[in-house]
C-alpha cells in the first residue's frame, strides 16, 4: 500500500452545489479548482439540463431549470454522497495515485457506458476491493453508512486493533481541546510503550506493523509546527522507535535518504544546492542518532540494564548513516558539472572529514578531489581545490604529505597565475601547520624562490 495522499476537493457545500451533466463549466468552477480533472462527485449530485431558452415578457431569455423543485430534489445531498467521494480517495490511495474517474468517465458510468473495474483490479487487498465495490453503487440508498461499513469490514479491511485501540487513541488528538504540536509529541513519547503493546508490534516481522504508519503520520505533521526546542528530543526518540519497529516506512523518515534523488536531478543548480548542504544534512543526521542513543542509555541506566547492546546498535546505525552519505558525496564529487564539485568543496568539505573519520576522509574525499586537477579547462575548479585542500590535509594529518607533494608541484607549474597563487597560499598554510617535512620543504624552496621576482609574491 502506498499512502500517497492527494489534495482533493469534493462536495464541500453539498446543500447548495449541484452540477449539470451537460455543462462542464459547473464542475470546473465548483469541484475542479486543482485542474486535475478527477471527479469525485457522487452520481446523484448530477442533474440533467441546465439552461433553456424561453420568451419572457416578449423577450428571449435563458432560464436556469436546475432551480426547479423537482431538479433540486433529484440533486439533493445525503450522507451517502460522501461515501462515494471517500471510495474514490481510497481507490487512489491503493492504486499508487490512479483516480477511478474523471468527469467524462463518471458521466459515462452514470449512463452505464463505463466501468472502473480495471482500475480496481490494481488493488491487491481483496477486502479493500470488496469494500469499494459496495461503496461505488450508483444509487445512494444502496450504499451503507460509514459506521456500517466499518462494522462489516471489521477484521478484514479494518484490523481488529483499529477498533480496540487505534481509533479511540487517535481521536484524542482530533477532538477539543486540540493539543498543540509540542504536547502531541510529548504525549506520543509517553504512550509509545502502550502503542506498541496494543498494536502488537513485532520487531522481527516489520512488514506486519502497518498500524504504525498512522502514528508516524501524526508525528510528521506535528514535527512541522514545533515551537519549543526541548520537544525535538522526544520527537527524535519517538520517530526512531517507530521507524525501528516499522522498516517498511523507515526510509521515508531518514533525514538524508529523503533527498536521495537530488544527486540525479537534471538541473545542475539543484545538484549544486544539494552539494552545498550535504555536510549540514550529515551533521544533523548524526545529532539525531546521538540524541536517540543518549535517550536509550538514560532509560537503561534507570532500569539497570547492560548498555552493550545499545552501543552495538548505535555503531550499526552510524555505519549505515555514513554509507548513505558516502554514496551521495561520491556521486556529487563525480558530477559532470564542475559547479557541483566546487559547491561541495567550498561548503563543508572539512566538516565531512570529521563526519567520516580520518580513514574515509583520505580514501573517499581526498582520492576524489585529486582528480579535479585533471580538468585543464576549468581553472576555477583547480583553484578551488587548493583553497580547500588544507582543511582535508589538516584532518588527515602528516600522512597526506606524500600525496600532496606532486599535487603542489603541479599547481606551481599551472598555466593560470590564479592557480599558482592559490598553490603558494596552500603551501604557506601547510608549512605553518607543520604538515610538510623539512626535506620536502627544501625541495619546494627551489621551485618557489623564482616567484619572488613575480608580481604574485607581493601578496605573500
Amino acid at each position: 500500500m502506498s499512502l500517497k495522499a492527494m489534495p482533493i476537493r469534493w462536495d464541500s457545500n453539498p446543500t447548495t452545489q449541484k452540477t449539470s451533466s451537460d455543462n462542464p463549466s459547473d464542475f470546473s468552477y465548483f469541484f475542479d479548482t486543482s485542474r486535475r480533472r478527477t471527479c469525485y462527485v457522487a452520481p446523484e449530485r448530477f442533474v440533467e439540463g441546465g439552461w433553456k431558452t424561453a420568451e419572457v415578457g416578449g423577450q428571449t431569455a435563458n432560464l436556469d431549470i436546475t432551480d426547479s423543485s423537482d431538479v433540486k430534489k433529484k440533486g439533493a445531498h445525503s450522507s451517502y454522497g460522501y461515501i462515494f467521494c471517500r471510495l474514490c480517495v481510497i481507490t487512489e490511495l491503493f492504486t499508487e495515485g490512479t483516480p477511478p474517474f474523471d468527469l467524462s468517465q463518471l458521466l459515462a458510468y452514470i449512463n452505464g457506458e463505463y466501468s472502473p473495474w480495471k482500475v480496481l483490479e490494481k488493488i491487491d487487498d481483496a477486502s479493500i476491493r470488496d469494500l469499494i465495490r459496495h461503496m461505488i453503487k450508483k444509487e445512494p440508498n444502496h450504499r451503507l453508512s460509514a459506521e456500517e461499513y466499518m462494522i462489516q469490514q471489521r477484521g478484514k479491511a479494518f484490523p481488529e486493533y483499529f477498533f480496540s485501540f487505534l481509533k479511540l487513541y487517535l481521536q484524542r488528538f482530533a477532538t477539543a481541546p486540540i493539543l498543540p504540536p509540542d504536547d502531541r509529541i510529548i504525549r506520543l513519547k509517553k504512550d509509545f510503550s502502550k502503542i506498541t503493546k496494543n498494536l502488537c508490534v513485532k520487531e522481527d516481522h516489520c512488514e506486519e506493523n502497518v498500524g504504525l504508519v498512522l502514528v508516524l503520520s501524526l508525528l510528521e505533521s506535528s514535527s512541522k509546527e514545533i515551537t519549543f526546542a526541548f520537544c525535538k528530543r522526544p520527537l527524535s526518540w519517538s520517530k526512531s522507535r517507530a521507524c525501528k519497529s516499522n522498516n517498511t516506512v523507515s526510509e521515508n523518515h531518514k533525514i538524508c535518504t529523503s533527498k536521495s534523488n537530488l544527486t540525479q536531478d537534471p538541473s545542475a543548480m539543484v545538484r549544486a544546492a544539494y552539494a552545498e548542504n550535504i555536510a549540514q544534512l550529515a551533521e544533523t543526521g548524526l545529532k539525531v542518532l546521538e540524541m536517540m542513543q543518549r535517550s536509550d542509555l538514560e532509560e537503561k541506566e534507570e532500569e539497570e540494564t547492560d548498555s552493550t547492546t545499545f552501543q552495538a546498535s548505535y555503531d550499526m546505525e552510524l555505519l549505515s548513516l555514513q554509507e548513505t552519505i558516502q554514496q551521495k558525496v561520491v556521486t556529487l564529487l563525480s558530477d559532470p558539472d564542475n559547479m557541483v564539485k566546487q559547491a561541495l568543496m567550498e561548503n563543508g568539505i572539512t566538516r565531512l572529514c570529521v563526519f567520516f573519520g580520518r580513514q574515509k576522509a583520505n580514501d573517499v574525499l581526498l582520492s576524489h578531489m585529486i582528480t579535479f586537477l585533471n580538468d585543464k579547462t576549468d581553472w576555477k575548479l583547480r583553484g578551488s581545490f587548493f583553497d580547500n585542500i588544507v582543511g582535508v590535509a589538516a584532518y588527515v594529518g602528516w600522512q597526506s604529505s606524500p600525496v600532496l607533494k606532486p599535487l603542489l608541484e603541479q599547481g606551481l607549474n599551472d598555466t593560470e597565475e590564479f592557480v599558482v597563487y592559490r598553490t603558494l597560499r596552500t603551501l604557506q598554510s601547510l608549512t605553518e601547520l607543520g604538515l610538510l617535512p623539512k626535506t620536502m620543504l627544501h625541495e619546494f624552496l627551489q621551485e618557489v624562490v623564482p616567484f619572488l621576482a613575480h608580481s604574485v609574491s607581493r601578496s605573500l
